[in-house]
């Protein structure tokens, strides 16, 4: 075969003689529409922390957001409270089963790298609405009846942010670009708007609240996924083919041409995909250039998804056949192209005929590159050709060259086989290992020897072959790093999977509040809203030594907080506050609690201490249940007297009068 015919007469244009400082032809991009989203996000938690701060800003806020809700309760009916409150309960409850529904559809379509985007952006957003709720902590709306159910603080809506971000995430997860994503945010649109519209009629969100808890469960997904997981390279796809081949058209197309034009001085005229079937890899190009006819070069484009794949690919059978595939993955997808045009420049020098390298074109600096090498116009795969007994004795003396050059090429199959003119060529040398062990080397020869028993009979191989005996090779069905690495995948994935489900369902749980402590703080008024026909409200007062109280669990018709003791231990005593309480069976004794009536169910001093009092005054009931650990003293119980005071609703309702002109709703404050 002549030189001429192995390498094409293309028209070179002047290359790019020094460094332009333009960005990449296929560069990391944010959108304007991404922008927005984040800089939305921004103002309105900066806007909202600063009129949190005791400003005329926050008694208009306020008002103004009691305004629109009055409007709101203005049109409320039996029908609508009913449609409302099922909204509200289903977006609630649905949390977790969206965000595992996502997980499996994900890793059933293999999308390890959105599913890797999705787990870290649910913590991370976890973690900033955690800050944002604490450092906020805003009550419910005043000045409205509030009828439906919530839990804790209501700044950034947090059923609204959980809702918002699962369902935003599933349609940059699961759908497609173009028109099937955009109908997917149409309806997500409408389903967040529905929900978000539930909870200001019902009156238990502020209407700020929904609009911050909506534009961060966007922004942080979205930015997300488009940076880390642009569609370009990560494609969302479901027709029938390997997931290693991306898209050549559009944005990438003008880069591959701008790309080769500038580093190897050609002009590409067209970019066609081409061996698809048996290519997973790399996705394998066509390309047209100029010339006189224009000719065609072949070029495999690989980017940052393919360098994952062939980790994760190498890690997988590591496990299944240990020190027989162990082997490490490359590290970047410049070193995997560099690596496979060394090999071809090797083969070369061995005499094994192949595609001759152009040379190596990046797309994006460590993210796409590609590499062109003639294209073997005119050649067929070998499972498309007649064997006759010339290609037999071809295939095998190259398999004897590869050994001679100590090489081998790990991936021997028809579809990397190629004949042209009664001439066997090799092609896709990506996998080709350098003094390979005697297992891959035999493998390379099996390998030939069946492709090419397929196309003709085993014996008439076997007997070109002529195979010698051989001593057999010894198989590690379990080294030491197998073991590890198989333990180590399984752990993972199993602590993922807690992480993951646990998040979920704090999506749709209360997040903790702090515990109440007298006075007119946010935590006591959200208390005053829980249970609004409570004339007292149990508070912390003053706690003795070695007594603390951290947190409080604070839901529509519920107040609790705990004592956690350094001697009776942790939730020493467990204070809750509701509109009524069941005392029968309880004894009555003289009240320490001016209002109030006291009652005590028989105490326990073995083999814990444990007792229950209850108080009992108008509209409220307020229940101390002491647990303590083995062995704690009963008169530890003596400082909780002192520790829990009862602060009267009417003191709250003053103060929200007096600074916001709003009523506190409930006994007291008729609305």
């Amino acid at each position: 075969m002549s030189d001429a015919r192995a390498t094409p007469a293309v028209r070179r244009n002047r290359r790019q003689r020094r460094p332009t400082g333009a960005p990449p032809p296929l560069p990391r991009q944010i959108g304007l529409s991404t922008t927005a989203w984040l800089a939305l996000a921004a103002i309105l938690v900066s806007g909202a922390f600063l009129v949190s701060e005791r400003t005329p800003w926050l008694r208009t806020g306020d008002q103004a957001s009691t305004w629109l809700l009055r409007q709101l309760a203005a049109v409320r009916t039996a029908g609508l409270t009913g449609l409302a409150d099922w909204i509200n309960a289903t977006g609630v409850t649905w949390h977790p089963a969206i965000g595992v529904a996502v997980v499996l559809l994900l890793i059933v379509f293999r999308r390890w790298r959105r599913l890797l985007v999705f787990t870290l952006c649910l913590f991370f957003t976890e973690i900033v609405a955690g800050l944002i709720y604490d450092a906020l902590a805003r009550p419910r709306p005043y000045g409205v009846t509030i009828i439906g159910r919530w839990d804790g603080y209501s700044a950034p809506s947090p059923a609204v942010l959980a809702g918002t971000f699962l369902l935003v995430s599933a349609v940059y997860c699961l759908a497609g670009p173009g028109r099937p994503r955009s109908v997917a945010k149409v309806a997500v649109a409408v389903v967040v708007a529905l929900f978000g519209l539930s909870r200001l009629y019902l009156a238990v969100d502020h209407p700020d609240d929904v609009l911050s808890g909506v534009v961060l469960g966007v922004a942080i997904p979205v930015a997300a996924f488009r940076y880390f997981t642009p569609d370009e390279v990560f494609p969302v796809v479901y027709r029938r083919g390997r997931t290693a081949h991306v898209d050549v058209t559009g944005s990438r197309a003008a880069a591959i041409r701008r790309a080769v034009r500038d580093q190897l001085g050609l002009t590409v005229l067209d970019i066609v995909p081409v061996g698809l079937e048996s290519s997973a890899g790399s996705t394998p190009l066509r390309l047209t250039v100029e010339g006189d006819p224009g000719e065609h070069l072949f070029g495999k484009l690989y980017t940052l998804g393919h360098v994952r794949a062939d980790r994760w690919y190498k890690l997988w059978r590591t496990i299944l056949y240990g020190t027989l595939e162990d082997e490490h993955p490359f590290g970047s997808v410049r070193q995997l192209t560099q690596y496979e045009d060394y090999v071809l420049r090797l083969l070369r020098d061995a005499g094994v005929r192949s595609a001759t390298p152009y040379g190596i074109v990046e797309i994006t600096p460590e993210r796409e590159y590609m590499l062109v090498t003639e294209f073997l116009f005119g050649a067929v795969e070998l499972g498309e050709a007649e064997v006759d007994d010339g290609l037999i004795d071809q295939g095998l003396l190259l398999i004897r060259r590869l050994w001679d050059a100590g090489l081998a090429h790990r991936d021997i199959k028809p579809g990397n086989l190629m004949v042209r003119d009664g001439e066997l060529l090799l092609i896709d040398a990506a996998f080709a290992q350098v003094r390979p062990s005697p297992w891959r080397q035999a493998v390379d020869l099996g390998n030939m020897m069946l492709v090419l028993a397929v196309r003709t009979d085993a014996e008439r191989v076997y007997r070109r072959a002529l195979a010698p005996p051989r001593q057999p090779i010894g198989l590690q069905r379990w080294g030491v790093r197998r073991v590890v690495v198989a333990a180590a995948m399984i752990a993972a994935a199993l602590v993922t999977a807690g992480l993951a489900v646990g998040a979920f369902q704090s999506a749709a749980v209360n997040i903790d509040t702090p515990a109440p402590y007298c006075g007119t703080g946010h935590s006591m008024i959200l208390s005053a809203q829980a249970v609004p026909s409570s004339r007292l409200l149990p508070c912390i007062a003053a706690l003795p030594s070695g007594w603390t109280a951290e947190r409080a669990d604070i839901t529509s018709g519920r107040s609790v907080f705990w004592l956690d003791s350094d001697q009776a231990g942790t939730q020493a005593v467990t204070v809750s506050l509701t509109a009524a309480c069941d005392t029968s069976g309880a004894v009555r004794i003289p009240s320490d609690q001016a209002g109030a009536q006291r009652f005590e169910r028989p105490l326990s001093l073995q083999p814990r201490f444990t007792l229950t009092r209850m108080y009992t005054f108008d509209g409220g009931c307020v229940t101390y249940q002491f647990s303590f650990v083995p062995g704690a003293a009963p008169l530890l119980a003596i400082p909780v007297d002192t520790a829990v005071a009862f602060e009267p609703r009417a003191d709250l309702v003053r103060h929200l009068r007096q600074t916001e002109g709003l009523a506190l709703c409930g006994r007291g404050a008729a609305c």
